[in-house]
């Protein structure tokens, strides 16, 4: 059994710069015209730990003195660097990775003109959890308080944001130990709910089990240790209910002749 490579991810963007004319509607979300903005958001840091193991990891925009130097909110080379490691993975997990995480990075390596990249399969909390819980918020934050676990203790401010624009290094430092915090917070959301949710992503077949092994491999860990677990009747007929040993996910198989 191959070992599923997951990595967990979470980009922390700058404040973007923009002047504008006219009157303002709050009823209504802002949106701004490309003309009217003066500096793009761009990527402050990105904080990535792969599933399971202990030490987490931040790449940030001061870890390359030269480029900060010259410009604190160059954000390319934290992105090549990034990408490097992003095509290891098999899939990938993110707190609304799909619509902020894997969107800003896309528009980021487009605006640089660098390579597009095919991203690992997304495996993304945020969905998870509102499709298959009704939680007070579906905040990373709040799920993680409502599930009793441990949740980050140096939150970032509005003024923190507004120094890093600035290129306040003591506020960049503070935000990559926020994202580091982030990242461990990710994994024990997602190990908390992925036993309960119907819609996990088969990682079975996305590490090309075929259709017959991945009714006895289990979709989320990739064990071929699985044991019966009782049968289900669907609209296609009876069918096996199975449970991982390693994982405790269950699932539900073949149909039963």
């Amino acid at each position: 059994m191959k070992k599923p490579k997951i990595l967990i991810w979470d980009i922390e963007t700058s404040m973007q710069e923009a002047t504008i004319r006219g009157f303002l509607n709050t009823k209504y979300p802002f949106k701004l015209k490309a003309s009217e903005i003066k500096h793009p958001q761009k990527i402050h840091c990105i904080g990535y730990k792969w599933l399971g193991e202990k030490k987490s990891h931040v790449i940030s925009v001061h870890d390359f003195p030269s480029s900060f130097k010259k410009d604190h909110l160059d954000d390319s080379r934290v992105v090549k660097e990034f990408v490097k490691i992003l095509k290891q993975a098999d899939a990938s997990i993110g707190h609304n990775l799909k619509s902020y995480d894997m969107g800003h990075l896309n528009a980021r390596l487009m605006l640089e003109g660098l390579p597009a990249i095919l991203f690992p399969h997304p495996i993304d909390t945020y969905i998870l959890s509102r499709s298959n819980f009704q939680l007070p918020s579906q905040k990373l934050d709040e799920i993680a308080r409502f599930a009793g676990l441990p949740v980050r203790k140096n939150p970032m401010k509005r003024e923190d944001w507004e120094k890093c624009y600035e290129g306040d290094l003591k506020s960049f430092k503070k935000m990559a130990k926020y994202c580091k915090q982030d990242i461990e917070l990710t994994e024990a959301v997602y190990n908390w709910i992925y036993p309960y949710v119907k819609n996990h992503p088969k990682i079975s077949r996305i590490m090309g089990a075929t259709l017959k092994e991945s009714h006895t491999t289990c979709p989320v860990c990739n064990s071929k240790e699985s044991i019966k677990n009782g049968r289900i009747g669907s609209t296609t007929g009876l069918r096996q209910r199975r449970i991982c040993t390693n994982c405790g996910k269950q699932w539900v198989a073949e149909l039963i002749k």
